[in-house]
């Protein structure tokens, strides 16, 4: 597509996932050196009533995973995650760029996107998501078991988590977890991080830089922060809950992709 303002559209008529890629289905590493790049598509009304990525699902073992200057609008993964869009790789980066989620829901994680690495780096930048809706991250859930989680220059606008993570939760069980140059507002959780819930279970930094949390309600603060060590970095004005027993804290989601452990653990 060559018009950024009038992207292709594919539509599951509220009935069907529209996009499932799986470059490596035996788990055997054979998609080594390659690179999945989706880019200036819209998604719209995707439908995967109990399974992953309602508008779009990616599923990697050593390739990168690219999502760059796309659309997804209400989409819905009724029974997991990414409500817009699931991508993950397994030793490969996970990114998501320039791109925009509005009105997407998922059941239990990422209600516009959920991206994920376990040994790469799982990034989310330049992306604006409003009005999506999750259990745990709901605009988006960015999890890396031993790289690092990142968001940068994106906006977080009402979105809502019934658990943590309104806006975005951003975790990594052995890399840093970092969120800079965003901004969150009017998002909500039922219990922690109504803007982020921001987690990292190892030595590595939290870091979070040059970041706006506005108007965000929970019970628990705007701003959540479970780590080992902090950088808080020119951060207007935010409310930062940290509980005093960090190293047992888990997200409580209830299921996850085939062959993998909860968020916030360690996986094989």
């Amino acid at each position: 597509a060559e018009d950024p303002n009038n992207k292709p559209v594919l539509d599951g008529g509220g009935n069907v996932q529209i996009v499932n890629i799986n470059i490596d289905n035996d788990g055997n590493g054979g998609d080594a050196g390659a690179d999945v790049l989706i880019q200036e598509i819209t998604f719209r009304n995707g439908n995967n009533a109990t399974g992953y990525g309602g508008g779009l699902y990616i599923e990697t073992h050593d390739a990168n995973v690219t999502l760059q200057n796309c659309s997804f609008e209400n989409n819905t993964a009724g029974g997991d995650y990414g409500g817009g869009a699931f991508i993950y790789s397994s030793s490969g980066s996970a990114t998501i760029s320039g791109s925009t989620f509005e009105n997407n829901t998922a059941g239990n994680a990422g209600g516009g996107a959920y991206v994920e690495s376990t040994s790469g780096n799982a990034i989310v930048s330049s992306s604006t998501f409003e009005d999506n809706t999750a259990w745990n991250g709901g605009g988006a859930y960015v999890y890396s078991s031993h790289g690092s989680a990142s968001v940068s220059g994106s906006t977080f606008e009402n979105n809502k988590a019934g658990d943590d993570g309104g806006g975005a939760y951003v975790s990594s069980f052995s890399g840093s977890a970092t969120v800079s140059g965003s901004t969150f507002e009017n998002n909500t959780a039922g219990e922690w991080g109504g803007g982020a819930d921001i987690e990292s279970d190892s030595g590595n930094a939290t870091a979070v830089n040059n970041s706006l949390y506005k108007n965000n309600a929970t019970d628990g603060g705007g701003l959540c922060i479970w780590l080992d060590k902090l950088t808080i970095a020119t951060a207007a004005p935010a409310t930062a809950e940290i509980p005093p027993d960090q190293s047992s804290r888990r997200p409580r989601v209830a299921r996850v992709p085939r062959g993998r452990g909860r968020p916030g653990s360690d996986r094989p």
